[in-house]
């Protein structure tokens, strides 16, 4: 029996173990190969230690144990997915494919092996899988990392990640787990985490939109994160302690209404919020919560408005940055796009934007003469009608003389014969 090991652009599609074992004599294999949605039992396909293109097995279930001991590279993507009863992913040797999708994992797969996989971009949803560690992945880099809606999560633990990671989601995990990513030191795109118990990230300087959202956390603190595009650290009930030491800029992003800066609903993060090192906010900001006072010392440069609501007493800080206050910077320019603050008790006075009445002169004086040159038009239009309804007037009355002259002159007529002919010389009706 001869042993095809493949053609580009095609897809072979193992339906039993047999026909697996027969890709033994294959070190390369060239296309793709995906599993039956018929096939029964465990797939291991040994020997094979590369697929030019791509692995996959979807919607098959009663699939076991879908595993490779040799497979090292990948060209496209590995995906396994809608695999009810599987119990058994694991394929040790692989170090590089670019897309992984394990998603619709059944609940008797307890865990999975994928220990010596660099880079490439993982996405990791809707399993029954508890901890995502060392056992697991030891990644010293990755593209993307996308980790969502399972089932029984605690555990996310990758202190092996280093460097740059393009985008991390972690969201919506039933088991509100630990994250460790202790030595990730960017993310220049999106750092999405939301229902977390606790999260490291020691280690992380930049990114891009930071988001940390509906967490059991109580202590969040980014000991070296200098930049951002955005910062939204919401409804957050049990955080007490917000440290962001080293955050100097956020840069906004361009087009969006969207806050940049928000820290809302954080129920126990109450006294002082500070962000002490902050100089320059590219966009709105929104602080929302139970505290006493905002501090931002060393803000050189915001560009737009501010909204602060507290349930207490903040009428000091209002003061300040609307420029109110004696300590305010010079100028009280420091919110240009002007200040909305709410609190119980007598509200500040409302923030006047620079050049204001300007604006508003120039507007009544618009106003004004728009209307006296209407007026003016009013004016002719009526003066104009008003003269041609005296000439329409004229002209019937002067129509009404000549017909009251042509009657009286018919009646004469009839009354003296030869009224009207100059033969006669009575009269003028002809």
């Amino acid at each position: 029996m001869s042993i095809s090991c493949g053609v580009a652009g095609t897809t072979l599609t193992i339906t039993n173990a047999a026909q697996a074992l027969g890709l033994r004599a294959c070190p390369t294999y060239t296309g793709s190969i995906a599993v039956a949605t018929s096939y029964q039992g465990d797939l291991g396909i040994f020997g094979v230690k590369h697929i030019t293109e791509s692995l996959g097995a979807s919607d098959a279930p009663m699939l076991t144990t879908f595993e490779s001991m040799d497979l090292e590279s990948i060209g496209s993507s590995l995906s396994a997915s809608s695999l009810t009863a599987i119990a058994n992913i694991s394929f040790p040797a692989l170090q590089s494919v670019p897309v992984l999708t394990l998603s619709n994992l059944g609940p008797v797969l307890s865990a999975v092996n994928f220990t010596s996989m660099n880079g490439g971009n993982i996405t990791f949803q809707q399993t029954w899988i508890e901890n995502f560690d060392a056992a697991s992945f030891q990644p010293t880099t990755l593209d993307n990392l996308v980790i969502t809606q399972n089932h029984e999560l605690d555990l996310v633990d990758l202190p092996s990640l280093t460097g740059s990671v393009g985008s991390i989601i972690i969201s919506q995990n039933a088991g509100s787990p630990n994250v460790n990513l202790s030595n990730v030191n960017a993310v220049p795109d999106t750092l999405f985490l939301n229902q977390l118990s606790s999260v490291d990230l020691t280690s992380i300087g930049d990114a891009g939109s930071v988001s940390i959202s509906q967490s059991s956390i109580t202590d969040l603190t980014l000991p070296e994160l200098s930049t951002v595009d955005t910062l939204a650290v919401n409804n957050n009930p049990v955080l007490n302690t917000l440290s962001l030491p080293q955050l100097q800029t956020i840069s906004g992003t361009p087009n969006t209404t969207d806050p940049a800066l928000s820290i809302a609903n954080n129920t126990l993060l109450a006294g002082e919020i500070t962000l002490p090192a902050v100089t320059s906010i590219a966009g709105n900001a929104a602080i929302v919560g139970s505290f006493y006072t905002v501090s931002l010392p060393q803000l050189a440069s915001f560009s737009s408005a501010m909204t602060l609501q507290s349930t207490q007493d903040i009428n000091s800080t209002c003061q300040y940055f609307s420029g109110m206050s004696s300590d305010s910077p010079s100028g009280g320019k420091l919110v240009p796009g002007g200040i909305d603050c709410i609190f119980p008790g007598s509200a500040p006075p409302p923030v006047v934007k620079e050049n204001s009445f300007k604006y508003v002169g120039a507007a009544i004086g618009a106003i004004l003469g728009f209307i006296i040159i209407l007026a003016a038009v009013v004016g002719f239009v009526l003066r104009a009608r008003h003269r041609r309804r005296a000439r329409e007037i004229e002209a019937q009355k002067e129509k009404a003389r000549n017909m009251r002259k042509h009657e009286k002159d018919r009646m004469r007529a009839r009354r003296w014969p030869g009224y009207g002919d100059p033969r006669t010389g009575r009269g003028g009706y002809v």
